[in-house]
């Protein structure tokens, strides 16, 4: 987990992307920010919500797990708690069940 809040997305999208991207692509596009305000949040320390890393999730088609983790918003262990105590079973009983070793679809 990257512990400084102010992790340049630039970098942290690219690198999940493995292209360039540029400040542009995110306040406009995946944040629907003004140019202000987006360099605002940034100079007020504070910038990234996990709604944040949601909309950036959705627009670039990313992970958004692996971002919120990315940019410090909730560790890994929080998710893996999360998924270690969820229910294992839904629906009808025994009609579905969690499967620990393959991914959601």
């Amino acid at each position: 987990m990257i512990a400084d809040r102010e992790t340049d997305l630039r970098v942290v999208i690219g690198g999940l992307l493995r292209r360039h991207v540029t400040d542009v692509e995110i306040y406009e596009g995946a944040l629907q920010m003004s140019k202000s305000t987006y360099y605002k949040r940034i100079k007020d320390g504070d910038p990234w919500e996990p709604s944040d890393a949601f909309r950036l999730a959705d627009y670039f088609h990313i992970n958004p797990m692996e971002l919120l983790v990315l940019l410090g918003l909730i560790s890994g262990d929080q998710i893996d708690t999360y998924i270690d105590n969820r229910p294992r079973t839904m629906g009808k009983k025994g009609q579905y069940t969690f499967r620990g070793d393959k991914p959601p679809l």
